[in-house]
């Protein structure tokens, strides 16, 4: 539903000020999850300069959302929250929406303003050098600026080697280092960030955005790392404590909304600014491959961010394949120079330890994986399978987000044929595969069928091929299809119960064709009187009250009143069957 008023840029530039001073990124980033979630179910402006929301969260009810435009102090939510919550902030976003205004400048509006706070305000901007860094003596003259001036110069003099971002990385290093011992939890990453928000030099606003992207990526690489074990010459532990894995996945929210924040602009022509930004962009690219590489492969942190960076920020720069192919050579060039001998650092399985931390360890999943993507980008199927096929080979078998960004790309092309073609292929691989693959797996057939109607017949083929290691999914499929009587014969055989099953999900089989439901009530009755207790004589009576609808239902009265005179006599001597056939007023 589109809100009746219309949002002018100063009402939208104070919203998106309000938002990064009243709300935290922790609060921003829930906010965000709900608005993908879809759970604003309501939003209108009854005013012009009034929003109301309704935002299902943890309660049955939906939260009431009251956001007065004019003044946005008076803002209110009706959860228990006293403050901006996350129901205010999916809200604020579904706004943003409906109004074709950005939802990433308010999901990254305190970021932004974090990256505001920190930038010397008295003179312009110096030009980017070619190297990522700035021009001197455009810095404000008062003490805090010229202290922080002065440690820039520092930084500049003391790391002469590498590029932009290598550079950015080692001043990161730097100016953390006094958080070095300690623990690593939501706490340090919020000071880290702080610290390194505060060191940045003046920056065009596309560079600006990048350092922001780069700081969260390398408080998420601290976070990360492996932790040694005291007194212990090669172990090192891969367990993150309880505090450190909260802090990972809210900082995973924050990069993966930096990542989706690319550079306004970008897209078109050789501007300056364009041409300043491509060298530092093929630097982190460089960054985010070795990171993703050396990834222990239960994890998926980096490579999730290899892959959105190229999608949000390489390819709309870079058209065309060179960049691709240049990234494949590469991937060969990392392989070639991937020590022998030598195993994850993490495992601690061979090696020496202190070797085994500095050497570039490959992960060989992660190289065939991005082949395969790589290729998949080049429209070349058949050596992409190839990679795929040799990553599944692997005994960890198939990660799921892999297989998702292979499948993004084919459907994207909007070839119908080519996706099943793809799924086809995948079936073998897929044989042992756990829920949460299978589940984006049969995602995929959905859109397949919508390209081609024909895909649809061997979606079904598949489905009955991959049991029953698909069998939630072949039921869902069939119930979602209308396929009732098929349905119902699997519940049969597979000996469901039938109180298992949501009301609303049997009255839609009930509309339908309401003889289905009465072997399936029939036979949950009998077994239940076959366990002899109270509690399932109960479930019994409640299943016999809905044959009793069903059967008037059908106009079949009679055959009710045989059928529930002969369970009687058939169970009398069972008296708490009896007591609470009574009870639901079956029999007298």
């Amino acid at each position: 539903m589109k809100p009746d008023g219309l949002i002018q840029d100063a009402e939208w530039n104070r919203l998106v000020r309000y938002t990064g001073s009243q709300f935290d990124e922790v609060t921003l980033s829930r906010g965000f999850l709900y608005f993908k979630q879809g759970r604003v179910e309501q939003l209108e402006m009854p005013e012009p300069a009034l929003v109301r929301a309704a935002v299902r969260g943890s309660d049955p009810q939906p939260y009431k959302v009251e956001i007065p435009l004019e003044t946005l102090s008076l803002a209110s939510c009706s959860c228990p929250v006293n403050e901006p919550c996350k129901h205010m902030a999916a809200a604020l976003m579904k706004l943003a929406e409906t109004q074709g205004r950005s939802v990433n400048s308010l999901a990254n509006a305190k970021a932004k303003q974090m990256l505001a706070s920190a930038k010397p305000a008295a003179k312009p901007a110096p030009p980017l050098l070619r190297d990522g860094l700035f021009a001197e003596g455009s810095y404000s003259d008062d003490p805090a600026s010229r202290r922080q001036d002065q440690a820039g110069r520092n930084y500049a003099d003391h790391s002469d080697q590498g590029s932009g971002i290598a550079r950015w990385h080692a001043l990161f290093q730097r100016v953390t280092a006094p958080l070095e011992r300690e623990v690593r939890n939501s706490a340090y990453a919020d000071k880290a960030l702080e610290l390194i928000l505060q060191a940045k030099r003046n920056l065009s606003p596309a560079a600006e955005q990048l350092y922001g992207l780069h700081a969260h990526l390398f408080v998420q690489q601290s976070l990360l790392q492996p932790v040694r074990i005291p007194g212990a010459a090669q172990a090192y532990s891969s367990h993150l404590g309880y505090f450190t894995h909260v802090a990972v996945g809210e900082l995973d929210k924050a990069v993966l909304l930096s990542l989706g924040d690319s550079p306004a602009g970008v897209q078109g022509g050789e501007r300056e600014e364009l041409k300043e930004l491509k060298p530092l962009l093929i630097q982190s690219l460089e960054w985010l491959r070795s990171e993703m590489l050396k990834e222990q492969r239960e994890r998926y942190y980096f490579s999730h961010y290899y892959y959105r960076f190229w999608k949000e920020w390489l390819l709309p720069v870079f058209p065309g394949t060179e960049l691709l192919r240049e990234e494949l050579a590469k991937l060969d060039a990392e392989e070639a120079a991937s020590p022998a001998g030598l195993s994850d650092p993490v495992s601690g399985k061979s090696g020496d330890a202190a070797a085994l931390q500095q050497a570039r360890v490959i992960q060989p999943y992660a190289l065939d994986a991005t082949r395969a993507w790589l290729l998949a980008q080049l429209g070349e199927d058949e050596p992409a399978w190839e990679r795929l096929r040799t990553a599944a080979s692997l005994p960890s078998g198939l990660r799921p987000e892999n297989l998702s960004n292979l499948l993004d790309i084919v459907q994207q092309t909007g070839s119908g044929a080519r996706l099943t073609s793809w799924l086809m292929r995948l079936v073998p691989l897929l044989k042992n595969s756990r829920t949460n693959q299978l589940e984006s797996y049969f995602a995929y057939w959905e859109a397949a069928a919508a390209l081609d109607p024909s895909a649809g017949t061997l979606m079904w083929r598949t489905l009955e091929e991959l049991l029953p290691a698909a069998q939630r999914f072949y039921e869902r499929k069939l119930f979602e299809h209308g396929r009732f009587r098929e349905w119902m014969d699997y519940q049969l055989s597979a000996g469901a119960e039938p109180l298992d099953f949501k009301v609303k999900d049997l009255q839609k089989i009930e509309k339908a064709d309401p003889r289905l439901l009465l072997p399936f009530y029939h036979q949950a009755v009998e077994r239940y009187v076959t366990h002899k207790n109270r509690d399932s004589y109960k479930k019994a009576v409640k299943l016999l009250k809905r044959l009793a609808k069903l059967y008037a239902k059908l106009k079949q009265t009679e055959r009710w009143e045989r059928f529930v005179t002969a369970f009687t006599v058939r169970y009398s001597r069972l008296r708490a069957l009896q007591e609470e056939l009574r009870k639901g007023k079956l029999i007298s």
